[in-house]
């Protein structure tokens, strides 16, 4: 519905709402005048003090719109406390949230200089070998071209699709 038939749905309910009051009121009231015409003059041991029916009607009118009055503030009070929680657990998870993306990103950044200082090239693990600088150049160059044969040996391996061609 949009909100322009919203408001006259809550107008017609308004509307049937306070026919259908002003009707049991009718209707009480026709029923009062009844049964006060009806009855006999009660006798002198059942007199009752006589209480104007309009200003107990009024009376009950007013505390039913302070009830009303009193339950929706509660309603409201109590809608907004609990708005206030879950605004805070958000709040609070949101902070989290960023604090575990930190680390997250700490961590990361940390076993990337692990990885980094475990995997050395062929060249730095043969220049922490060689510790004569004299021959240094040339067992460098050997074992290059060791490396290098050694890394294509096992690339074309991984290459090949059967058993029998990988024995061979």
């Amino acid at each position: 519905m949009t909100p322009r038939e919203q408001r006259m749905t809550r107008k017609k309910w308004k509307n049937y709402s306070l026919n259908y009051r002003q009707r049991k009121q009718l209707l009480k009231q026709t029923t009062d005048n009844f049964i006060s015409q009806n009855t006999p003059p009660p006798i002198e041991d059942e007199i009752k003090p006589i209480v104007n029916e309009a200003i107990t009607h009024v009376i009950n009118e007013d505390r039913r719109a302070k009830e009303a009055k009193r339950r929706s503030e509660w309603q409201r009070k109590s809608r907004n406390m609990k708005i206030k929680k879950m605004k805070a657990i958000v709040s609070k998870l949101k902070t989290k949230l960023n604090t575990q993306r930190q680390k997250y990103k700490r961590v990361k950044k940390q076993l990337k200089k692990v990885i980094k200082s475990v995997e050395k090239t062929p060249k730095t693990r043969i220049e922490d070998m060689s510790e004569d600088m004299t021959k240094k150049k040339e067992l460098v160059k050997e074992a290059l071209f060791g490396e290098v044969i050694k890394t294509q040996l096992e690339e074309n391996y991984t290459t090949l699709k059967t058993h029998e061609e990988r024995k061979k």
